[in-house]
């Protein structure tokens, strides 16, 4: 297919359908992302570990992709990006086998270091590309749709491979991402036409805009919000499992609501943010996820009783309307802080989010072995006041490091 089968040229229906398979790559992207926490205590038992040095692939994995994302987006800008997101999915299917295959701990490290070179090719082009690609010059709409994709994984992923993990193991939920990633895989070569290379890009200036210290206190506000969310999210399970009377089907179905929670929260935040603007949605949903993970590790006070089932479902709800409320308007705070250049601002959120994922599962890990389970709700909640306390300093160039952008 050639570069020409773009919106110019190529009629809605095509184009939107190719913006779906754009989609589809990213619900294969946070399947992995999103299913791996759910079944670390399995892989744990299964090779005879701890769960705390099982959740270090999950470090491995987000500080990869934090510090290769930039640095890849220079080195590969002069790339098709049809060839870039196949080269993406075919290391993701790859990647999803040797897993399901892994015989001990080093094996798996390794696994991780593929899936975050995957990640950090098709995370920052593949949105860029349905930007591209979408009909009619409704950018922001094919953007919005490919995004989309990831937050389905957030609603499926987790609970769908915990539920695999639990009949058939975990290594069939692994085959299972792989022949997801498969499926994109030739979906892509069917539907996604050549792209050019969008040209040169210029680390410098990316590096450039983390000097205006609003724009950078409020990405730092991402790490912080991140790493809260995954202090607690590998250790799930077995949190679940110590404060309920719950079965399999209920761990799985807290997973469910963690994920329809956070559809919710960033529904509800797109709507309120219209209203009241986006600093106040967002420091009140990361209010709100504090308290449900305050709460939840008073709940360690009086484990297994029916106390703990009814309010278990509460925390797990508020942790997660209110962080993913925060969340869905973090790209639109960045482009407030950046209007001159909101397509680098934007990229910058990526390596954050990662950097923040790969420092809560460490922080996560050290606080279970340290001082206890019962802690991780104290920290994950430490941490979501001090993003807010972040946010809120980003709203004037005086409260924080730097200069604020002309």
């Amino acid at each position: 297919m050639s570069s020409d089968a773009r919106p110019s040229g190529a009629g809605d229906t095509r184009g939107w359908l190719t913006i779906l398979v754009l989609a589809a790559a990213g619900f294969s992207l946070g399947s992995d992302l999103y299913a791996l926490p759910a079944v670390v205590p399995f892989i744990a038992r299964d090779l005879q570990l701890q769960v705390s040095v099982v959740a270090l692939t999950l470090t491995i994995y987000g500080a990869l992709v934090a510090v290769a994302a930039p640095p890849l987006t220079v080195l590969t800008r002069s790339i098709d990006r049809r060839t870039l997101l196949l080269a993406a999915m075919v290391l993701l299917v790859v990647t999803n086998l040797l897993t399901a295959a892994t015989p001990n701990l080093p094996w798996l490290f390794g696994t991780r270091v593929l899936a975050a070179v995957a990640a950090a090719i098709l995370a920052p082009i593949r949105t860029a590309t349905a930007g591209q690609l979408a009909p009619g010059g409704a950018r922001a709409r094919g953007v919005g749709i490919a995004t989309a994709g990831l937050s389905a994984a957030l609603l499926v992923g987790a609970p769908l491979g915990l539920v695999v993990a639990q009949t058939l193991g975990w290594r069939v939920a692994f085959v299972a991402s792989a022949v997801v990633a498969l499926v994109v895989l030739v979906a892509m070569l069917a539907a996604v036409p050549s792209v050019p290379a969008p040209g040169r890009s210029n680390l410098g200036a990316q590096v450039a805009m983390l000097g205006s210290g609003r724009f950078l206190v409020c990405l730092l506000s991402n790490v912080a919000a991140l790493c809260a969310n995954y202090v607690l999210l590998p250790f799930l399970v077995p949190i679940v499992q110590h404060l309920t009377t719950f079965g399999g089907a209920g761990v799985t179905l807290i997973f469910a609501l963690y994920g329809a929670a956070g559809v919710l929260g960033g529904w509800a935040a797109g709507w309120a943010g219209d209203r009241l603007g986006t600093i106040p949605v967002m420091v009140g949903g990361l209010l709100v996820a504090a308290l449900g993970l305050a709460v939840l590790s008073l709940l360690f006070l009086a484990p297994g009783g029916a106390s703990a089932d009814v309010l278990l479902p509460v925390c797990v709800l508020l942790w997660s309307v209110g962080g993913w409320a925060y969340y869905a308007l973090l790209l639109a705070r960045l482009i407030e802080l950046a209007p001159q250049a909101p397509a680098v601002a934007v990229s910058w959120s990526s390596p954050a989010t990662f950097a923040g994922l790969s420092l809560g599962t460490f922080i996560g890990g050290l606080t279970l072995q340290a001082i206890g389970m019962s802690w991780l709700g104290w920290v994950g909640a430490a941490l979501l006041v001090l993003a807010g306390a972040m946010v809120l300093s980003s709203r004037t160039p005086s409260a924080v490091l730097g200069r604020s952008p002309a």
